[in-house]
């Protein structure tokens, strides 16, 4: 175990912040000696106030953008199967199901929540943490805001501390989740769902703790074959790690605990997923960014409705499309290199279903070149059947980019050869939306009604984004929660 879990009581080592001495969390005096109990310390200081604007401005644009990705995705893919099961269970209402209505208990409520918004793959992800942090962090904070009467101050707190100590955790353990072939959101997203949840149940430090000791100790494995063969428990993805969350959380406030070593421990997550204990500096560059770094901050939005593996390429082509107005039927090949798991990603994927579709890079590229964009209706079976798009599909080809390869630079180059012997070619260093050229609130309102039109009207969707927008006004936090109900797609309950 890392020598600087082992300092005296009272005493932190050199390079270790102080406890209470990091931006935007205070101590309430324990004595703290492993990471998770860090992060709880910090986590359970986290407040309001001390949040910089731009924290503040960026958790309502995940918020914005996450409920719109649930709205959009209603009545698709798994949902109303989750829903059904949910609402028959019969369980204590105490907060809303989105889109479909109707209530059930916190933790299966952001079960349902979590996973109908990441049926789309369209919700904002962290690329040093491969996460998602907002699917499984949002619908555990909004349901148990809706129970506790929490404020929207409250709850964007909340939100920021899920995305602090998943995404802390997440950026330790990320090179082993590919090592492994594990999908990272689905398998370390329920430590973000447990602080926030826990954060708005208002556990103290030492239950927060226990909280996230609990859900890290229950991880999926989440294993990416789901969603390269189109199995719809890829969906569940975005679901259960909040479900785990509020239910550790839950839990922690009667009593329950997990190992406050899970992280660092001999036979913890760190070994687990390294094959190595983690190194004394691994843990201090961590915990020396609280409060600083804000991972919410680093967060990445989605313009296509795709694994982000292909938006590289497909951000050259709308540049070379917008230059040159391709016509698909004038196309005698296009070459894609980019970085190698994303190549990686889209040579072991299928691409006969609605989900694993998502990650083939010559599908995205068809479907952009023919309609001019990636949205979630070119993943159905019509547009999967088309016969143009499964011609131009053949004539695609893509390999690792040594530019893109060694340092791994997550761009990508196109070339476009024409019938009438055109070469148009680009590149790019970063994806449209990256953290690096994030969209205005414009682009994500656009994205919100675009979502959403096919179940609000317009007043509604602008309401929507009004109460979305004012967040911190709100003394209580549900009515968002209640107001993310589509009238054409309530379900009994």
């Amino acid at each position: 175990m890392p020598d600087w879990l082992h300092h005296r009581p009272g005493r932190h080592r050199r390079g270790l912040p102080a406890r209470g001495g990091r931006r935007g969390g205070e101590s309430d005096g324990r004595d703290v000696s492993t990471l998770i109990e860090h992060l709880a310390d910090y986590a359970h200081g986290l407040s309001y106030a001390r949040l910089p604007p731009e924290v503040i401005h960026q958790a309502k644009r995940c918020v914005l953008d996450l409920t719109g990705c649930a709205l959009g995705a209603c009545g698709l893919g798994a949902g109303r199967a989750i829903v059904e099961y949910v609402l028959g269970l019969n369980g204590c209402p105490q907060a809303t199901i989105w889109g479909y209505g109707g209530k059930a208990p916190i933790a299966q409520v952001a079960l349902v929540n979590g996973t109908v918004a990441h049926h789309l793959e369209l919700d904002d992800g962290q690329l040093a943490s491969n996460l998602h942090a907002g699917i499984t962090t949002i619908p555990a904070a909004l349901a148990v805001a809706e129970l506790t009467g929490a404020t929207g101050r409250e709850l964007i707190t909340a939100t920021v501390a899920g995305y602090e100590v998943a995404g802390a955790i997440g950026r330790m353990v990320v090179s082993g989740e590919g090592r492994h072939k594990l999908h990272g959101p689905g398998l370390m997203g329920a430590l973000g769902a447990a602080t926030a949840a826990g954060k708005l149940l208002g556990l103290s430090a030492a239950e927060l703790a226990n909280a996230i000791s609990l859900a890290g100790s229950l991880l999926p494995i989440s294993p990416y074959e789901a969603a390269l063969r189109g199995a719809t428990v890829k969906d569940l993805y975005g679901g259960w790690p909040n479900l785990l969350g509020v239910m550790a959380a839950e839990l922690a406030r009667r009593g329950m605990g997990g190992p406050r070593t899970l992280v660092e421990g001999t036979r913890g997550i760190g070994q687990c997923l390294l094959d190595r204990p983690f190194a004394t500096a691994e843990g201090e560059a961590v915990l020396a960014e609280l409060g600083t770094r804000y991972e919410i901050l680093h967060t990445y939005f989605k313009p296509y409705a795709s694994c982000r593996a292909p938006h590289p390429a497909l951000s050259v082509l709308e540049e070379l499309q917008r230059e040159h107005a391709i016509i698909a039927d004038e196309i005698e090949s296009v070459k894609v290199e980019t970085y190698p798991y994303a190549v990686a990603l889209s040579q072991e994927s299928d691409d006969d279903s609605e989900i694993s579709a998502r990650w083939d890079i010559p599908y995205n590229v068809a479907a952009l070149l023919l309609w001019g964009a990636v949205g979630p209706e070119h993943f159905d079976a019509t547009h999967r059947d088309d016969a143009r798009l499964r011609a131009l599909m053949a004539r695609v080809r893509v390999r690792v980019g040594e530019e893109f390869a060694n340092p791994v630079v997550r761009g990508a180059r196109v070339v476009v050869r024409m019938h009438d012997g055109r070469c148009l070619e680009s590149s790019c260093q970063i994806a449209r939306w990256d953290e690096a050229d994030p969209p205005s609130d414009h682009d994500l309102e656009d994205k919100f009604k675009a979502l959403t039109a096919r179940c609000l009207p317009e007043a509604r969707i602008q309401s929507l984004m009004e109460l979305i927008w004012t967040l911190e006004e709100c003394q209580n936090a549900g009515g968002l929660a209640r107001a993310l109900v589509c009238p054409r797609h309530v379900t009994g309950g």
